[in-house]
Parts: structure tokens; sequence; C-alpha cells
């Protein structure tokens, strides 16, 4: 098994490719999603952001001195009040294990470490989010204890025109 440790600045262009890697696996299910080499740079950088902000943090997978996945985690995340109870809560935004290290049960380590470092900041919920037809990360969640909370409809749309051809 790899070694996790916490993100450091000389892991990003490894992570530049971890984050590629995860965001081309998902646009085979999601075609909506962008081209991860056009976002790349930019996602990293809200990533990032996010986690200064809410006390969050990157924790990258390692072999071989090597980074081959990484999570992260943002500790305290409010959530609005409108609806639901205002709350601060943790929340997974990105977890991803390369094609080659997948089926080794890292990803499960990446989410204990992610969950591990939110209870130390205090934290009672965390979540994270699944594409509907990723059922290997969706199995994943529900074996480590997640429960699904809200679903998502999407519905594509045709025009007047569209539906006449």
């Amino acid at each position: 098994m790899g070694l996790i440790r916490e993100y450091r600045p000389e892991d990003r262009p490894q992570v530049e490719e971890c984050f590629v890697e995860l965001q081309e696996f998902e646009r085979r299910i999601e075609p909506r999603r962008v081209e991860g080499k056009a976002v790349v740079q930019k996602y990293l950088e809200f990533m990032f952001d996010k986690c200064a902000q809410t006390e969050g943090t990157v924790f990258v997978l390692e072999d071989d001195e090597r980074v081959v996945g990484f999570v992260s985690v943002w500790a305290k995340l409010k959530v609005n009040g409108l609806v639901n109870e205002e709350a601060e809560v943790a929340y997974v935004s990105d977890l991803v294990v390369t094609a080659a290290y997948r089926g080794r049960g890292l990803g499960r380590a990446l989410l204990q470490r992610a969950e591990d470092f939110a209870v130390a900041k205090g934290a009672k919920t965390i979540s994270i989010g699944v594409l509907a037809e990723n059922t290997g990360a969706r199995k994943l969640y529900n074996d480590f204890g997640f429960r699904e909370n809200k679903v998502e409809f999407i519905k594509t749309l045709q025009s007047a025109d569209e539906a006449a051809t």
C-alpha cells in the first residue's frame, strides 16, 4: 500500500495528472464535462482556494515517490440555512486513484484519511458527490457508510425545430 501524506507544492504536476485522469474518466460517463487538460489549472486553483477558506486540505497517495491519487476535503463548509438547518459540514470535493492502482483499497484509505481529518476539525457530518453511473465509486461510498441524501435528475431539451427533424 502507498503512503498517504499532506500535499506539498512540488506535488502539483502529478496532482494535475491525477485530476486530468479523473476528469476524462467522468467525461466517459457525463459527456458535458469539460476536457481535463482545458480545466485542470482553473479547477485546482478553485479546489485549493476552497481548502484555504474551509480549513481543508489535500492528501496525496504516493507510491515509489510518485503521486498516484489524492483526496481533497473541505473541513468547515457552511451549509445554507434556508431550507435546511444551517450547519458546518466537511465535504470531500475530489477523490481519485489512478487506474493502475484501483482495486487495492486505496480509495477507501484516502476516504478514511479525509474522515479522520474532518473529525479532528470538529465535523459531525461529511458528504461526497458522485455521478449516478459511477457504480464503482457509489459502491465504495455505500460500503464506507455514506447514504444517499438527494438525487438530481437532468433532461436534455430540444427546441421545436430539433423535435421536428
